[in-house]
């Protein structure tokens, strides 16, 4: 039988992350997000958090709500290349016009992120149209998008940044928001010179 010391261990290696990928792989969902916190990410390990893990299998549940009610194909990997760079996706439901992007969340709030990632995929994947649907314990919240070029250019762009930053191996300059308050590099970016300080309060 395995000791609680020993299993305690192997529970707290097994959350330890780190993305290790080529420098030209560069995911949609790294340049939706601040680029220092995507560099850490393959830098550092890290340690995968409560709300993460809620996600991940929240996002296995609602494989069967796109494919058996939607009659959508679930987790459609998209990918393009540009510049010599491997911009990759996986998107959670593809339909015969349009993309859904499902997050979890404690907030019924569509982040401006969320709307990019889901027009990302949609582009990549030729569809015109993007839903990004939110859940929450007590609520749905959905909104229907088209697809922004400019929105597409701008991702292209941070992906060629971020690509920049990892093969000279400079961490990139902070991208300072509320979502430093639960970023696992909070502490690091603090010593690195980004945060010094900075945790800006929600809006009201």
């Amino acid at each position: 039988m395995v000791s609680k010391d020993e299993l305690l261990r192997i529970i707290n290696r097994y959350l330890l992350r780190r993305n290790e990928v080529p420098d030209n792989v560069i995911f949609v969902t790294d340049v939706c997000r601040c680029l220092r916190r995507s560099w850490y990410e393959r830098k550092y390990m890290f340690r995968v958090n409560v709300y993460q893990l809620e996600g991940k299998l929240a996002h296995e549940e609602l494989q069967s709500l796109c494919r058996d009610v939607l009659g959508g194909e679930p987790e459609v990997e998209c990918r393009m290349k540009y510049r010599g760079i491997d911009i990759i996706g996986r998107c959670d439901c593809v339909l015969d016009d349009a993309v859904i992007e499902f997050k979890t969340s404690r907030a019924p709030l569509i982040r401006e992120n969320y709307v990019k990632q889901a027009m990302m995929y949609a582009y990549m994947l030729g569809k015109k149209h993007a839903y990004v649907v939110v859940i929450t314990n007590n609520s749905v919240v959905l909104e229907a998008y088209e697809v922004d070029n400019n929105v597409v250019y701008e991702l292209v762009s941070r992906a060629v940044k971020l690509h920049e930053h990892l093969v000279k191996n400079e961490v990139p300059e902070p991208e300072k928001s509320e979502l430093c308050r639960n970023c696992p590099f909070r502490n690091i970016c603090h010593f690195d010179g980004g945060l010094t300080k900075y945790i800006p309060r929600h809006s009201k």
